[in-house]
């Protein structure tokens, strides 16, 4: 992508579900992605938070 323009900014919210139940009786999550993109809050763009690590956030 070095001649590409550079991609628009969004986001995605993740959603935790539950795959199954254990033998001991506790949930076995996983995230999942809700592929609606959204603009991101402008807060977390100027948060100086690395572009990289936002997803965690």
């Amino acid at each position: 992508m070095k001649d590409a323009e550079m991609p628009e900014v969004t986001a995605y919210d993740l959603e935790e579900v539950v795959i199954y139940t254990d033998s001991d009786g506790k949930p076995v999550t996983s995230l999942v992605l809700n592929d609606e993109p959204q603009q991101p809050d402008d807060d977390l763009l100027s948060s100086g938070i690395p572009y990289g690590a936002m997803a965690l956030y």
